[in-house]
């Protein structure tokens, strides 16, 4: 399911969006690990929103991903947790990406970047089939 790991979560590493103020930080990027193509973080389609990392890969699998990302269960000390998928708009290579939202008063929030993993299919029968035009049709 997890493959390779492009940032690792760090505790210390400080908001770089916030909500009143800093607005620049708002796009974060990282390269794709298959096509080399940047891949675009919009830190607010995080913060604020719904984006639970308990459904964010099934309920199933709920505490993989936190183990993963070494979220904690009830606290919120490392801030709220943020998981969703995004891909790569070159080539659709999926990543789970982490991003902790910190609430200093209501409705004032900071987001950090904290967490970004190749999504890898766990089974080869859920690999994407190749186009019928690519060269493994072609006799």
């Amino acid at each position: 399911m997890f493959g390779r790991v492009l940032i690792k979560p760090d505790l210390s590493r400080a908001p770089v969006y916030d909500s009143a103020f800093a607005k620049d930080g708002r796009l974060q990027h990282f390269s794709c690990v298959e096509c080399g193509e940047p891949v675009a973080v919009d830190l607010e389609r995080y913060i604020g929103q719904f984006a639970d990392p308990d459904t964010v890969l099934g309920h199933a699998n709920a505490a993989l991903v936190r183990q993963h990302f070494g979220i904690l269960p009830r606290s919120l000390a490392n801030g709220w947790p943020k998981v969703r998928i995004e891909l790569c708009a070159n080539c659709n290579t999926q990543y789970v990406v982490y991003v902790a939202e910190f609430e200093p008063s209501n409705g004032w929030c900071k987001g950090v970047l904290q967490g970004v993993t190749e999504l890898v299919p766990s089974n080869n029968s859920f690999k994407p089939k190749p186009l019928r035009g690519s060269a493994k049709f072609r006799r």
